[in-house]
């Protein structure tokens, strides 16, 4: 039985007294600590509640605070037994569809781990881990050029690194998601992936000066998506996210690990009906090594006081530094 069907289960409930209150239930898992959804009445807003012994919970009282939801602590004592409890409810009703998704991951992500202490971590993380998505982006998805880069991102991982590579490594080198200055690390190396949908002089925007700074790096490319979104054709994002997964499931960490990065860049299935609407016609992908003279700015080009340099560079200008699916494979494997 999922989460959403518990908490729907509770919302045709009533309270005892008839009045106001809230109805629980324990979620049955074989996490060491307690969980419990909750749906406060008349309201019905849902919550997630997690009980942990005083002593395996050290961070209870340190919250994090969220857009939309509200997070309370409470030191109880229940027959004899002290214990700390969080309870976590959306605020607000926009946020009830979200948070029935951040219900479900988080208590997937805690059943993982059989001590509690371990289970009490991995609570208070998962939560940073939500509280960092919802400042970004709120309950209302990701953006049109969000949606395009992330598919970007998520064709290019299919088609040329899961073949090159063991499937748990392929899938951990996308580092994207995390906000790193490149979008897949490897060791010595780096791709950073750049999605556009302009037809003709098409410019790539380079978010930081150390986007395209190989210093350090054995190799560094760059690979150009340009696609075309279109109604009712092409690959939409759901799709792309669904073929992943299909492959990803051979490997359960692999599997951990791209949904721990879908999540951190964004993608909630709640969203998915939005996404589905739209799909992308590949036109064009161009494969560059950025190198020597090629058309960047980087670190080292700076004065002393300047960064955060945001700037766009020309398609056509980079074609000087085009490699072959080959050289890249290559790299992949070992070469340089």
């Amino acid at each position: 039985m999922t989460i959403a069907v518990l908490f729907e289960e509770l919302e045709q409930q009533k309270v005892p007294s008839g009045g106001p209150g809230a109805v629980e239930r324990r979620i049955p898992t074989q996490s060491p600590c307690d969980l419990f959804v909750r749906v406060h009445k008349p309201a019905n807003t849902r919550a997630l509640r997690v009980r942990f012994s005083s002593g395996a919970a050290p961070q209870a009282r340190q919250l994090p605070e969220f857009r939309g939801l509200e997070l309370t602590h409470q030191s109880v004592v229940e027959d004899g037994t002290p214990y700390e409890t969080v309870a976590l409810h959306a605020a607000n009703p926009a946020f009830t569809s979200v948070f029935t998704s951040l219900a479900e991951d988080v208590v997937r992500y805690v059943d993982q781990f059989t001590d509690e202490r371990q289970a009490a971590a991995a609570f208070f993380g998962r939560l940073l881990q939500w509280q960092r998505l919802l400042e970004r982006q709120g309950a209302e998805g990701l953006s049109a050029e969000e949606q395009r880069g992330l598919y970007g991102e998520l064709w290019f991982l299919r088609e040329h690194v899961i073949p090159a590579l063991p499937l748990p490594q392929a899938v951990a080198s996308w580092t994207g998601p995390d906000w790193t200055a490149k979008d897949f690390q490897f060791t010595g190396g780096a791709v950073e992936v750049k999605t556009t949908t302009a037809r003709q002089h098409q410019h790539l925007q380079i978010t930081s000066e150390k986007q395209l700074d190989d210093t350090g790096l054995s190799a560094l490319f760059l690979c150009h998506v340009s696609i075309e979104a279109a109604q009712g054709t092409g690959e939409t994002l759901p799709e792309a996210v669904r073929s992943l997964r299909a492959i990803a499931v051979a490997d359960a960490l692999a599997a951990q690990v791209l949904e721990d990065r879908l999540l951190t860049g964004g993608y909630l299935d709640i969203h998915e009906t939005s996404y589905a609407g739209v799909g992308y016609l590949h036109r064009n992908v161009s494969l560059y090594r950025v190198r020597d003279t090629f058309p960047r700015i980087i670190e080292r080009d700076l004065r002393a006081g300047v960064g955060d340099v945001r700037y766009s560079i020309s398609a056509a200008e980079c074609k000087h530094y085009s490699v072959s699916a080959a050289d890249l494979r290559a790299f992949l494997h070992g070469g340089t």
